[in-house]
């Protein structure tokens, strides 16, 4: 279920579980929002810090003097996965195996 909360018509909050219609919620709304009023979404915090994290860390280890290098892109992966979704599996180590976009194997 989702539940919103409006502030002065200035500040919504859509909280909700995986699969509640949080996104179809938003799109609802999001075409009743004049066109000059600012709009930011934030999905999920911890996530988006994540990505904040890793992109410094590639920012300070470039600067630093470190060429753009498969080490890079493993460690900054590695930071950017580490306690966060799918951290469990091999942050900062390249997929092996296919990964099927829409389906198990090409044509389905």
């Amino acid at each position: 279920m989702a539940h919103t909360r409006n502030s002065r018509s200035k500040n919504i909050g859509v909280i909700g579980n995986t699969g509640s219609g949080k996104t179809t919620l938003m799109k609802s709304m999001c075409q009743h929002i004049p066109h000059h009023e600012r709009l930011i979404t934030v999905e999920d915090v911890r996530e988006v810090s994540r990505h904040v994290a890793a992109l410094r860390y590639a920012i300070d280890q470039i600067a630093s003097g470190l060429p753009l290098s498969l080490r890079l892109i493993r460690n900054t992966h590695g930071v950017l996965m580490t306690g966060g979704r799918g951290g469990h599996q091999t942050p900062g180590e390249f997929r092996r195996t296919q990964t099927w976009i829409g389906g198990t194997r090409p044509g389905t």
